[in-house]
């Protein structure tokens, strides 16, 4: 039960009291009468009846129960009872005064209340002053009279922490918008993929000037609910936005080392390709513990403490980065194949005119290769940060699948000693080559069948 500080309601007295209004009682008849003559039977009848009529006794309604609306912890308010005695003498209101909590029902204090008032008028009464410790809904009522007002006691509010998590709530915004400037100013969150990239310490600096005012707000006394709520989100926007900065920073090396692996791969440089490699792995265990420091030290519902941000934001942009740090997983994994087959590829280009066998198993095993890669790249729905990787994988993949298979016929053609139908196999492997600039660019080993 909510204990107060408040009003000893058995010891209530009447602190003042003021009456408004006229009397009930009829006014007089001045008319002249017009007829003096008196008979006796209406003398007698008019006697009888005046000597035996009384005014009615005092009768009381309940005017207003006055009282504020809200004061805070600790504050001191009184409240007020005015009532009209409707009756034809003058009298004394007595009734009960009960202060309820108006959430539970509970009766947390009872008492009296005595207010005289003249026949016809009105009166009012006031209570002592009082307070109330805790925050709580309360109901003054005067339960004989069906009557009752509400007083609200909330949290008194710390204005040096106010200011504090307002200044801190815009240094929150500060570092949300260095982030999404990274794209573009006044920009959205989603539009920060793995392509851009973004300066962790400029995001990074209003977060340290926040934390310190966090920090303050943390150590102050007499916090209201709503402040201690504000400071728990608060340090949560803090934090996710703190570890999104690295996470997005490994996020983005991570797509960077993928471009590196491919163009490696592309030069055959597989020794690159294979570091590259290791490196990007690095980048994705960053990413995912980042990932994981924000789920352990923010939630959605911390984003209201700032208006720039919402959870829906939040939700949006932890999706984003586990799907583009998946793909770009799947994306190291297929690049890697790509590696392995151009590898055979170029083996079997090494085999080619001194062991005809070894040279058509290694484009067979090529063109089976290519033309799976090319379905895998072609039918993954890619991001944006990797759709150009990709395309640029379908294309060498088909035509080096379709270049491998010429050259595994040309292979057995020369394992034939068919040179007519050998020539006319390599000028069909050379078509397919052709097919992409990429691997006539880029790939040199595709190159030792030009013309």
């Amino acid at each position: 039960m909510q204990r107060r500080r408040y009003l000893a309601l058995s010891a209530l007295v009447l602190a003042g009291c003021s009456s408004s209004g006229e009397s009930d009682d009829a006014p007089t008849d001045t008319t002249a009468p017009t007829d003096t003559t008196t008979d006796p039977t209406t003398e007698t009848a008019t006697t009888e009846n005046t000597a035996t009529t009384a005014a009615e006794p005092a009768a009381f309604e309940i005017v207003s129960i006055d009282a504020p609306s809200s004061v805070e912890t600790g504050e001191e308010f009184t409240f007020a009872v005015t009532a009209r005695n409707t009756g034809g003498q003058d009298g004394t209101l007595e009734t009960a005064v009960d202060v309820v909590d108006a959430d539970t029902g509970d009766t947390l204090e009872s008492g009296e209340l005595s207010l005289d008032a003249p026949a016809g008028e009105t009166a009012t009464w006031n209570s002592d002053t009082g307070s109330h410790d805790e925050p709580v809904a309360l109901l003054i009522r005067l339960p004989e009279y069906d009557a009752e007002t509400e007083l609200s006691v909330t949290a008194a509010i710390n204005e040096s922490a106010r200011q504090d998590l307002d200044e801190a709530a815009g240094l929150l915004e500060d570092a949300v918008e260095e982030y999404i400037s990274s794209y573009r100013p006044m920009g959205r969150m989603d539009e920060v993929d793995a392509s851009v990239g973004v300066n962790v310490d400029a995001i990074r600096s209003p977060l340290l000037d926040a934390r310190d005012l966090l920090r303050s707000v943390d150590d102050a006394d007499g916090l209201s609910d709503g402040q201690q709520d504000r400071l728990a989100a608060s340090w949560g926007t803090h934090w996710f936005v703190w570890w999104l900065a690295s996470g997005h920073n490994a996020l983005n090396s991570a797509r960077g080392n993928c471009v590196k692996i491919w163009n490696a791969t592309l030069d055959e440089d597989h020794g690159t390709a294979g570091a590259r490699t290791s490196t990007l792995n690095d980048n994705a265990a960053a990413v995912d513990e980042n990932l994981s420091n924000i789920a352990d030290d923010s939630d959605p519902e911390d984003m209201s403490a700032i208006d720039r941000l919402s959870s829906e934001d939040y939700n949006a942009k932890l999706d984003q980065i586990e799907n583009e740090i998946g793909q770009c997983d799947t994306l190291g994994d297929l690049l890697d194949e790509f590696g392995g087959a151009l590898k055979t590829f170029s083996t079997a280009v090494s085999d080619y005119g001194e062991d005809y066998q070894s040279a058509s198993a290694g484009f067979y095993d090529a063109a089976t290769s290519f033309d799976s890669l090319a379905g895998e790249f072609g039918d993954a729905d890619w991001s944006d940060p990797f759709s150009d990787i990709a395309e640029e994988a379908v294309c060498v993949a088909n035509a080096m699948a379709a270049g491998s298979e010429h050259l595994d016929d040309a292979a057995q053609a020369g394992a034939d000693g068919n040179e007519s139908r050998q020539e006319s196999a390599e000028q069909n492997a050379r078509g397919e080559f052709d097919s992409c600039d990429i691997v006539v660019h880029r790939i040199d080993s595709a190159g030792s069948f030009d013309s």
